[in-house]
């Protein structure tokens, strides 16, 4: 973890651009999973915990989109500092990535609605 926080000390700039970014494109990667998602999977008979499941994934995946140039060059660095393969190396962090996200969404999508009512 140490070594992700030194890596991302001097490229903080385009980490705030991108974060920005985000906020901006949050219609994607918030309402295509919260909007479109729910209406494909609703057709396929799959319980409820499972398409919850697969929304919440999906909107992981969307949200880590926007970052793959810094999962790239992480796991570049990565890679040559622990001497494995990069592949792998981005594999792991993008998984990563978007369990962490489809985790807040999660969240998000769970806490929200309990709020506004």
């Amino acid at each position: 973890m140490s070594f992700y926080f030194q890596f991302m000390k001097p490229i903080i700039i385009p980490f705030i651009i991108t974060i920005m970014l985000l906020t901006i494109t949050a219609g994607f990667w918030g309402g295509v999973p919260l909007f479109v998602m729910p209406v494909i999977l609703y057709e396929t008979g799959l319980p409820r915990f499972i398409q919850w499941l697969l929304i919440c994934l999906s909107a992981g995946i969307c949200f880590s989109i926007v970052c793959i140039p810094f999962v790239l060059s992480f796991a570049k660095a990565y890679a040559v500092r622990k001497g494995i393969g990069m592949l792998n190396s981005f594999l792991i962090s993008q998984s990563i990535l978007i369990v962490f996200a489809a985790m807040l969404f999660a969240v998000f999508y769970s806490v929200v609605p309990f709020m506004v009512a």
